[in-house]
């Protein structure tokens, strides 16, 4: 399901507007690292079904199947050893539990295959099957079951090796959805066959098999190891049992249009001949979800997916088992008189796995009030307006820790680059904000570049926190909470946009946020570490330039078959750059097109500058791809901007 797109016209007069109605889901920045606030509208169903212990620590991935037969669901939940370890002891496998109540009761049924099959012509047994997704076969009155599988002797220190340990994913048929399994001979996909045909994409696992009207299509779910990026493949095949053809990208960060990075796949799922195929981020705030959606039968070419909804499809729960947000692979489930049920992972305070179910109407997927969080990392959701001078009346619950920044002129992007990232420190800094926890306390704070804070009005109210009136007119911050007057202090307007904040294990649940103000040209900076992670690059490719000036996070330097990429939301972009005898020109590419040769190569080095400016597009996603075309390019900062406008 769709979630509404508006239109944006462009305006110049006052307003209030309430950020937290649903139909401005889209005025708030959707950032697979900086998190998002989310509209959605699912619930959880019943008790967990799944808490994870010992020595299968790790229950973070799982699918949900409903029977058209007879209309009881079955979860298979994928185990694994805690941090996805390989231990003998502890193979990962599948577990299967069964409602017959439509999900709200699950009951155990046991694990789904025997220990130590063989493939035929395989030299070595398979040891581990944690990630199963089952299907119904019309055709032929089957259920067919994709799963993972990994060669004994199989680790993490050679899976992205061509070595004589294979791992991939294949198929097997049951008469039931409990089993008794059997499998096909030959695997769907071989990681040691397929190896070096994809690119950087080196493993496959995590399958989603598909019953088409003349073919079986697989969607095989591919990452790329040290390059921090994860894909999605298909292969097609006349019967179940193959021959299954050559995997081809269909889904991946390769591309130079706008593409949520970084995201990875599994499961997806289907109805009235649409195939869905959500993606969870993999930093370290995993609630962000893009979903993905195309025509069933042309599920096979990469030009027929389209991206769907981008954020505001997840949001946290201040629950003991779900401490952590959505944590693993994403949501999976089907839909049914027009309900959405899903299964979904998360892990408790023990850092445990766990799988719950949720439900939301199908054709109600946002709706008024967002919820706004942060977990494993703290979180940063700019909204993509500019005020000085305003008014903030917002209805609230914290849990934890929040912040509303006004003023912001943050940098955003990744501390690092690789998974599990968080916001860098510089996504948190250079702005003034309301500073608010669970237990009443409040602060109005400035804080600078380099992350210090001064407090220039602080205090505790005697009850939580659920109503903000926040004034700045004339360079003074006005506050009052719970309808008390605090005070005020001097803070002068200095440009930059309001965004909320959320530390680790916190959460903001809005149910208004009225502002009031007179709207300007807004803008929002992105650093290199942004770029390189969208583009999913292999940092050994890149040099650290040190000491040299620039104007967002840090300075790379790369050549050859390199390739940076911001993806951002907006209606014009400027590019900032240094300059110097060792560089040589770059190549600017918008959503795919070729805009500029820039020449970066001067006599004397020159400190990053805007060299580059395109404005006057669509306000909407956009892609700038950065490429060398002879020499070094360098890579720093891009400003993403727009003009004023309403829905």
């Amino acid at each position: 399901m769709s979630l509404p797109r508006p239109v944006f016209r462009f305006k110049e007069a006052n307003g209030l507007t309430d950020y937290a109605k649903k139909e401005h889901y889209l005025s708030w920045l959707r950032h697979p690292v900086l998190g998002d606030p989310s509209f959605d509208t699912f619930e959880k169903l019943g008790e967990t079904v799944h808490k994870s212990q010992p020595p299968y620590e790790w229950a973070v991935n799982g699918s949900l199947f409903r029977d058209p037969k007879d209309g009881a669901c079955y979860l298979f939940a994928g185990l694994y050893a805690h941090g996805y370890a390989v231990r003998k002891e502890a193979r990962s496998q599948f577990f299967i539990y069964r409602s017959l109540d439509g999900c709200q009761h699950f009951e155990p049924l046991g694990f789904g295959f025997e220990k130590g099959f063989q493939f035929r012509g395989h030299p070595t047994p398979a040891a581990s099957y944690p990630d199963a997704v089952m299907a119904y076969d019309r055709r032929l009155d089957k259920y067919l079951l994709a799963y993972d599988w990994s060669d004994e002797g199989f680790s993490w220190e050679t899976a992205h090796q061509q070595t004589r340990i294979d791992s991939g994913s294949a198929l097997a048929w049951a008469e039931s959805p409990s089993g008794p399994f059997h499998r096909y001979d030959t695997p769907i996909f071989s990681c040691l066959k397929s190896f070096g045909r994809l690119g950087k994409f080196d493993r496959g696992y995590a399958t989603t098999v598909i019953p088409r009207e003349r073919d079986y299509l697989a969607l095989v779910l591919l990452d790329s190891g040290r390059h921090f990026a994860w894909a999605l493949a298909a292969l097609t095949a006349p019967a179940p049992e193959g021959p299954w053809s050559e995997p081809h990208l269909v889904l991946s960060p390769e591309t130079d249009l706008y593409y949520p990075a970084p995201v990875e796949f599994y499961p997806c799922y289907q109805y009235e001949g649409k195939l869905y195929a959500p993606a969870t981020s993999v930093a370290g705030n995993r609630n962000y979800q893009a979903l993905f959606a195309c025509d069933v039968e042309r599920a096979h070419i990469p030009s027929a997916w389209k991206l769907e909804s981008d954020g505001s499809v997840w949001h946290g729960r201040a629950l003991e088992d779900e401490k952590y947000g959505i944590w693993g692979q994403t949501y999976n489930g089907f839909v049914h008189d027009n309900q959405l049920t899903v299964v979904y992972p998360s892990k408790d305070s023990r850092d445990y796995g766990t799988l719950s179910v949720a439900r939301r109407p199908w054709d109600m997927p946002i709706q008024d009030g967002f919820t706004f969080s942060g977990h494993a990392a703290p979180s940063v959701a700019p909204l993509l307006k500019s005020v000085q001078d305003f008014s903030l009346n917002a209805r609230v619950t914290v849990t934890g820790r929040v912040a509303v920044y006004f003023d912001y002129q943050g940098v955003l992007g990744p501390d690092r680059i690789c998974s599990d990232a968080a916001p860098h420190p510089m996504s948190r800094r250079c702005t003034n904000l309301l500073q608010m926890d669970e237990h009443g306390r409040y602060a109005l704070i400035h804080r600078d570049a380099s992350g210090t804070d001064q407090a220039l009005l602080s205090g505790i109210m005697d009850s939580p926190i659920r109503q903000i009136a926040l004034r700045r007119t004339g360079g003074q911050a006005i506050l009052s909470l719970n309808g008390k007057a605090l005070g005020s202090a001097e803070m002068p307007a200095s440009g930059g946009v309001l965004a909320l904040g959320a530390d680790c294990f916190s959460i903001l649940k809005c149910d208004s946020f009225e502002l009031e103000g007179d709207e300007q040209a807004g803008s929002l900076c992105y650093c290199a570490q942004e770029a390189l992670l969208n583009a999913g690059q292999l940092v050994d490719d890149w040099q650290v330039v040190p000491g040299a000036g620039f104007r967002g996070t840090g300075l790379f330097t790369g050549q050859g078959t390199v390739r940076a990429k911001w993806n951002f939301l907006g209606d014009g972009f400027t590019l900032c750059a240094p300059q110097g005898p060792e560089l040589g020109d770059m190549l600017i590419y918008l959503d795919g097109a070729l805009v500029a040769s820039l020449p970066l190569k001067s006599e004397t080095p020159a400190p990053s500058k805007p060299l580059f400016h395109l404005d006057g597009l669509d306000f909407g996603p956009h892609a700038v791809v950065l490429r060398p075309k002879g020499g070094n390019i360098a890579v720093d900062a891009l400003i993403a901007q727009w003009r004023p406008r309403v829905v």
